[in-house]
């Protein structure tokens, strides 16, 4: 079922109790709709002013009304209209507040082997007063061109472009083993694209300029197309098909979950405590991971340098 709405970036503040609404931007989305129950008796939640409401699921959450949800549990919720973008949740029983702390990171998938394909953005937001990790999300833009895996933008009548301009950046393209190494000055220093957007400071930039589109060029330096950057979500990467039943996504969900089960009590890969056993799947420190992706390590590796970031800011801030 697709639907065409608002997308609003939900932020809880946990201290305060409220609920803020970032500007929306409307894009289309396929959403599973649901039945809510309450105490085995369905019920059909309503917006305030009393029209039906709909309940329905998206990337692994549930979305229902929040005044009709939280008014059901007995939580009063108050709206400023000096502050029409923020609910506030008022008295909510057995509430306290945590310390959550957040970190952004970047990589590149599979970055020591085959099938390089992707960057990767890994937010990672952890529970200090639990000391664990409570949500990741990952990310992954792909790159001008890859290495087997999903297929690279950066291509002119089916063949790879010569260059590109992104964000003001020329790279210029160079075969190099059977593909296109695509390097650009950065700062007075020759970088190769993939390289550099696998740091923290090139991942950065690539994230934050990558929804301009790139400019492709042909030999002679003349801009000839303007193209998307997209990601392996928005392409539904591994999705349709998949060498196992597991999915490209289903792979992803398993390193999550592996890791909000075991937490980062692991050395970075590659090492001997992360490998893959005889069927193909991943184990860490003896705990098999149910993911068979070859770039599981590069998750793996940039949940525990996000985990280790926000040590090292909580330490410093005390």
């Amino acid at each position: 079922m697709k639907k065409r709405i608002a997308a609003l970036s939900l932020a809880l503040v946990m201290g305060l109790g409220t609920v803020a609404l970032a500007a929306g931007v409307e894009k289309s989305i396929t959403v599973t709709p649901m039945t809510l129950t309450v105490n085995g008796q369905t019920v059909t939640p309503t917006k305030s002013d009393g029209a039906a409401a709909e309940v329905f699921a998206y990337e692994g959450a549930t979305y229902v009304p929040l005044r009709y949800l939280s008014q059901l549990l007995g939580i009063e919720v108050e709206w400023d209209g000096e502050a029409a973008n923020t609910a506030k949740l008022v008295n909510v029983p057995g509430f306290e507040a945590a310390r959550i702390a957040q970190a952004t990171v970047y990589g590149v998938y599979n970055m020591e082997g085959d099938a390089v394909d992707s960057a990767i953005r890994a937010v990672v937001t952890y529970d200090l007063d639990k000391e664990q990790v409570v949500n990741i999300d990952f990310d992954e833009a792909l790159l001008p061109c890859a290495k087997g895996g999903a297929e690279g933008w950066a291509t002119v009548d089916g063949k790879p472009a010569a260059g590109f301009l992104l964000d003001g950046v020329t790279w210029i393209g160079a075969e190099k083993e059977d593909t296109m190494v695509y390097t650009a000055n950065i700062d007075g220093e020759e970088k190769e694209f993939i390289s550099y957007v696998g740091t923290q400071a090139g991942g950065a930039w690539y994230y934050a300029c990558k929804n301009q589109g790139a400019q492709l060029m042909d030999e002679t330096g003349k801009v000839v197309s303007t193209v998307s950057i997209e990601t392996k979500e928005s392409i539904e990467h591994g999705v349709h098909f998949w060498v196992s039943p597991i999915t490209f996504p289903g792979n992803i969900e398993r390193i999550k979950e592996f890791i909000y089960e075991n937490g980062v009590d692991y050395d970075y890969a590659p090492n001997d405590s992360i490998v893959k056993n005889a069927d193909g799947v991943w184990t860490v420190c003896d705990t098999v991971t149910g993911a068979t992706l070859a770039g599981t390590p590069n998750y793996l590796n940039l949940v525990k340098l996000a985990c280790e970031q926000i040590a090292a800011e909580s330490d410093a801030a005390q």
